[in-house]
């Protein structure tokens, strides 16, 4: 590449954080020490052509084995008008290895691997199909297959856009008489590549057909407050909710009626997991007047075991690639925590801690396609901020692909032919 051409990458990388209002110059922490003798031009081009962010070595590290994971992030992306509340899931990230973020009426792209960044909805430009009047995302979910992202919003509208294409290609509306699906949109997520799942603040979740003019394909009466937790398993069978009424339900895809109930929790349930090494195994995460992680056997209805954080915990997710759980956490006693907690499975015990990870409370996060990365947002210094946490070597991550690193973990169940057949479902 000639120095033009490196200045120009640049100069359109800085075009885009502007258009976002981002101040491209301090937005990339750091990606690898700068050669010597190269300048900064050379270098900074050098990180945006660079697909994997490379972080420097941190005093605040420690080791899990062979792994060693900062305590400081390798990349930080402003998030202004984020909105300060913990029932919204307002990122995610496509298999494209792109991160779309809602920042109060608008949807922006972060691209990982060309580091641009693009508007891809303002509900105020068309409010008229909303219902009138400002309209504000509380949700948002990529397709499986990256193309489509679906927004959600705070009167119960959600929209279906084409992300290359950058425009709406259809609209589910809340019912004219008002009611349960005239509330905000708090989750969402797919059960296959044509449902989708919505959860409401009447606590109703819904399913639709994207491909049917006459999409309902039913209606679950879930939970009696929000519905802030969702997630389909892999396989699509079944369906976790959590709910502001401290409940967590399972349900098939055949009924209506949930196949598990479960009120352990003392708080809302929005952080939630279904274990990649066993099709039955399901983690939940409780708020701040819970702070439990509850490990669930939905095949036998039973709690496996329980330990309590110190902190509102607002996502969950298990490692692909090793015997661990990750938590983030917003508010402990009226103060943001802001940490991001590892730990072993099945002891519970804390492997790795990143204390004030941000400095407000963590609102959310999700895990890059590779499942080695993890993107979370808060409301204190409205930061999107970038980490590496569950990294695996190109073994662990061909075995993952070929799904047999289901048989390097499995320490509380037995049948490991039910573990590998799930695995394959992958």
């Amino acid at each position: 590449m000639t120095d033009l051409e490196e200045q120009q990458a640049i100069s359109n990388a800085a075009r885009n954080a502007a258009a976002l209002g981002l101040d491209f110059s301090q937005q990339i922490l750091t990606f690898a020490p700068k050669a010597p003798g190269s300048s900064s031009t050379s270098a900074a081009a050098a990180a945006l052509r660079n697909r994997r962010l490379i972080p420097t070595a941190s005093s605040g590290a420690s080791m899990l084995g062979r792994r060693k994971i900062s305590n400081k992030p390798e990349k930080v992306l402003d998030a202004a008008d984020i909105a300060d509340d913990f029932y919204y899931n307002l990122i995610d990230w496509s298999v494209k290895n792109q991160v779309a973020i809602a920042l109060n009426h608008s949807a922006y792209i972060w691209d990982c691997e060309e580091a641009i960044v693009f508007e891809l909805v303002d509900l105020w430009q068309e409010p008229e199909r909303l219902g009138g009047g400002d309209q504000h995302i509380t949700s948002i979910k990529w397709h499986p297959d990256g193309t489509y992202l679906v927004v959600g919003t705070d009167n119960g509208y959600a929209q279906v856009w084409d992300t290359v294409e950058r425009k709406r290609m259809r609209t589910f509306k809340p019912s004219a008489e008002g009611g349960a699906t005239a509330t905000t949109i708090c989750a969402m997520d797919w059960a296959d590549h044509s449902t989708i799942t919505l959860g409401y603040g009447s606590g109703l979740v819904s399913d639709h057909d994207i491909r049917s003019g006459d999409s309902l394909i039913r209606n679950l009466d879930a939970h009696s407050e929000k519905a802030c937790g969702l997630l389909w398993r892999d396989d699509g069978g079944l369906l976790a909710t959590g709910g502001n009424d401290n409940i967590v339900k399972v349900y098939n895809r055949q009924s209506t009626e949930p196949v598990i109930t479960r009120s352990e929790h003392k708080a809302a349930i929005k952080g939630m997991s279904w274990s990649p090494f066993n099709a039955n195994i399901l983690a939940t995460g409780g708020g701040s007047a819970c702070r439990t992680v509850n490990i669930w056997n939905v095949d036998t209805n039973a709690r496996l075991m329980s330990w309590v954080t110190e902190a509102q915990i607002s996502s969950v997710h298990w490692s692909w690639y090793h015997r661990e759980l990750l938590t983030t956490h917003g508010s402990a006693d009226g103060s943001p925590s802001g940490s991001i907690n590892l730990w072993s499975y099945p002891s519970g015990k804390s492997l790795h801690r990143i204390d004030r990870a941000h400095e407000g409370r963590i609102l959310g996060s999700v895990l890059s396609p590779d499942g080695q990365k993890l993107a979370s947002v808060d409301t204190g210094a409205n930061e999107l901020r970038f980490w590496t946490v569950f990294e695996a070597s190109e073994e662990q991550q061909r075995r993952h692909r070929q799904g047999k690193g289901a048989e390097l973990y499995n320490p509380l169940e037995k049948d490991r032919a039910q573990a590998r057949s799930h695995a394959l479902l992958r």
